[in-house]
């Protein structure tokens, strides 16, 4: 890591941190057991999250800072997809 740029080092911990975000949502619901469809599909989006998050981490570094970063912004779309869809189930249960 010490012949890396400052740049190249600070996307890699920043796709880093994108990947524990992942994780941490999986941990989240791992005790989540839904019945419903939406159930499925809040699972199934924080499940498909970690490996985009991990693809960004591997390919987007080289691309610079500039990169349209497509992993990224996909991986992170799926979070708050899934986020989203679970506030609102919650809402709509009170």
């Amino acid at each position: 890591m010490d012949q890396l740029a400052d740049v190249t080092r600070a996307i890699y911990r920043a796709r880093h941190i994108f990947i524990l975000g992942g994780a941490l949502a999986n941990l989240a619901l791992s005790t989540f057991e839904g019945k419903r469809a939406v159930d499925r599909v809040i699972s199934a989006l924080v499940l498909i999250a970690p490996p985009l998050l991990l693809a960004a981490f591997l390919t987007d570094p080289e691309q610079g800072i500039h990169s349209s970063a497509p992993w990224l912004s996909l991986g992170q779309y799926t979070l708050f997809g899934a986020a989203v869809l679970l506030a609102g189930r919650q809402l709509r249960n009170r």
